[in-house]
């Protein structure tokens, strides 16, 4: 099973929360280039072919960057580090949803940020993420 980290914005991380969001779409990048003949062509020739068929190719298959059925994805989000009483100069984690200027109310005290301030979701390290998903389900459309 490999873990990989996926990017979600507020509006999204909102969604998985609250049950409205099932699936997620990405685009496949670069895009494949097929010659006249069917074939792959290019930096496709040196991907790892694991089990994605091109609808209108059926004998030809491509690589998922986010993995297969049964990995997992945590998410991450923009965050902030800010002090909690009784932990001095560690900064802990309040997430997006739970800020609200300088009043902020998290959910629980979280000790793993790595600096005070806000943080984007580039740069939030595996032990701050929240949500893990595991992928159900890969298809090309």
């Amino acid at each position: 099973m490999k873990e990989s980290p996926i990017l979600m914005n507020a509006a999204m991380v909102r969604a998985l929360l609250d049950g409205s969001k099932t699936q997620t779409r990405r685009a496949v990048t670069p895009q494949p280039e097929v010659s006249a003949q069917g074939n792959l062509m290019g930096e496709w020739l040196r991907k790892p072919l694991d089990g994605l068929i091109l609808p209108k190719l059926q004998d030809i298959t491509i690589h998922c960057p986010y993995g297969l059925v049964g990995d997992r994805l945590w998410v991450r989000e923009s965050f902030w580090g800010c002090d909690a009483p009784g932990y001095g100069d560690q900064p802990c984690v309040v997430y997006d949803d739970e800020w609200h200027g300088s009043e902020y109310h998290p959910a629980e005290i979280r000790p793993w940020a790595r600096k005070f301030g806000r943080i984007p979701s580039i740069h939030m390290p595996r032990d701050c993420s929240r949500i893990t998903l595991e992928i159900t389900g890969v298809r090309v459309e």
